[in-house]
């Protein structure tokens, strides 16, 4: 199929059935128009139908334009096509979702699916041109997306407070977690749903840089304001300007920077380095993460009470991955395809985890969360040489449980 075209995934039990009479009569219809169609069952290995399914493969497609979800799936699931969707609008609202029917006086059911998120519905007998045309009104212009994957309580709650803190755009966020739980994936989410999203994103770390050179980064710097600076330099307010301001490690930043950035956030005015009585005006969303516990280091004086009163009009905090076990499965196909999409994509297809791999997983309690269990895995697919991540493929540290 053309690569151009925008894709259309189609999650029912019956047309997701590659060569069935449901799946020729779909493409028969539909196959000509100028989509390119990803299917789906939402059936699990053990034969059952279920959301956790679903999710994977919209996951796996959220490049899509359009979703198109039955709301029947098996004899006897007549629910589960609104918890798939109930579920979905959440973890990817700016995907749009149609609901497929076949039955007959289910107008009830529909319209709970329309309150739910849901955009229209179309019938499984609908002509070429009605479809056709429900595609072409809502199929959406496909840009980068940052899910948060998981289908945990706490993910959900995440999820939740994630879109609700996007509908204020001007008000600071601070993001609290342990590392590797996904903090600056939370505000570049934050940055995705929000008004500012087409407005630049601008992330430092205060770790990156020693306290001059930070305070350059942040402010600029005129050409002569410190050794080394032979040009002008811009700063990360000014090119934030109109969008989001990410920055990390907030609890390692030096008290003198503390009070000038106390002052940007107060007068909305920021100053160069070295400039005389230049002041830039800016207007931008911050949004300050940290693994580090700030009320305590308030009450030892190494970080400003003002500024954290400031930064901290909502407060998130993001769960550790040994409280969200439930999503392991989930995550870590999510981690094996971001990296073989960093690697080529060569061995997607090829590669997936041994039931043994998934219970080990569960033991480990993951002091480094996600990106730590990204890392195993990537170090995994270089051990690997057969079709299944096993658990001799396993760094020591993980793998070792098995004899417990």
């Amino acid at each position: 199929m053309n690569s151009g075209l925008k894709k259309i995934l189609v999650i029912d039990d019956q047309i997701g059935v590659k060569d069935s009479p449901s799946y020729k009569n779909f493409m028969d219809n539909y196959g000509h128009l100028d989509y390119e169609f990803a299917f789906t069952t939402a059936e699990e290995i053990s034969g059952q139908y279920s959301v956790s399914s679903a999710l994977a493969a919209i996951e796996s497609q959220s490049d899509a334009a359009l979703v198109i979800l039955d709301i029947k799936f098996g004899l006897e699931s007549d629910r589960l096509g609104i918890d798939i969707l109930s579920e979905a609008v959440f973890r990817y609202p700016k995907i749009p979702f149609i609901m497929m029917t076949s039955l007959e006086r289910e107008s009830a059911i529909v319209v709970k699916c329309l309150r739910l998120g849901a955009k229209d519905y179309i019938t499984k007998g609908a002509t070429p041109e009605e479809f056709a045309e429900m595609s072409a009104k809502y199929a959406r212009r496909v840009t980068e997306s940052f899910p948060i994957v998981g289908n945990s309580k706490k993910i959900r709650e995440l999820s939740q407070v994630i879109s609700k803190t996007a509908e204020n755009s001007s008000i600071p966020v601070l993001i609290c977690g342990e590392r590797g739980t996904g903090k600056e994936l939370v505000a570049r989410t934050i940055h995705y749903l929000g008004p500012r999203r087409y407005a630049p994103f601008i992330a430092a770390n205060c770790t990156a840089f020693p306290d001059h050179l930070l305070a350059a980064e942040l402010f600029g710097a005129e050409k002569g304001a410190y050794p080394g600076a032979d040009r002008t330099k811009f700063g990360c307010f000014e090119i934030a300007n109109g969008g989001v301001f990410f920055l990390d490690q907030i609890g390692e930043m030096a008290m003198p920077v503390q009070e000038a950035l106390l002052r940007v956030l107060e007068t909305k005015r920021s100053h160069r380095m070295g400039a005389s009585n230049e002041y830039l005006p800016v207007d931008f969303q911050l949004i300050c993460a940290t693994n580090r516990d700030l009320n305590e280091l308030v009450k030892q004086g190494k970080f400003r009470t003002d500024l954290y009163d400031r930064i901290r009009e909502i407060e998130i905090n993001t769960p550790p991955l040994r409280e969200c076990t439930e999503d392991l499965e989930i995550l870590a196909h999510h981690c094996l395809r971001e990296v073989c999409i960093a690697e080529g994509g060569t061995s997607y297809h090829l590669k997936g985890f041994t039931p043994q791999v998934l219970d080990q997983f569960r033991k480990y309690q993951w002091p480094g969360n996600v990106r730590e269990l990204k890392n195993v895995i990537e170090s995994a697919m270089i051990r690997s040489s057969g079709a299944m991540i096993d658990v001799t493929d396993l760094p020591m540290e993980v793998a070792s449980l098995s004899s417990k």
